[in-house]
């Protein structure tokens, strides 16, 4: 008999930076610097195992009344000088949504 019970998740929205946004997103940073080694060493730090349960974007704002048809600013919250929540930078710069979903057990 097969389970088809679909899993369960712990669900965290998170405020990224512009790298971990793209190593999320295309799975690489390509700008010919160490960029992609060192947030992947953060996100790694900071989430463990559950970094390959990150995936860009998040939810839409309470006063968002975007129907999916078009495109909103929901996912950009612009500049911060709050740590990443996806890879710890202390650096400022311009904050976006990204999502961690934790497996439960």
């Amino acid at each position: 008999m097969t389970d088809n019970t679909l899993p369960k998740f712990d669900v965290h929205n998170l405020r990224v930076c512009g790298c971990c946004l793209q190593l999320i997103a295309n799975g690489e940073i390509n700008n010919g610097t160490d960029d992609a080694e060192v947030t992947s060493a953060g996100q790694v730090a900071t989430w463990g195992p559950n970094v390959t349960n990150m995936i860009a974007g998040g939810p839409h704002g309470d006063d968002c009344d975007n129907d999916g048809s078009t495109d909103c600013d929901c996912e950009d919250f612009g500049f911060s000088w709050s740590d990443c929540e996806g890879c710890g930078s202390a650096l400022g710069g311009d904050r976006y949504a990204a999502t961690v979903l934790i497996p439960l057990p």
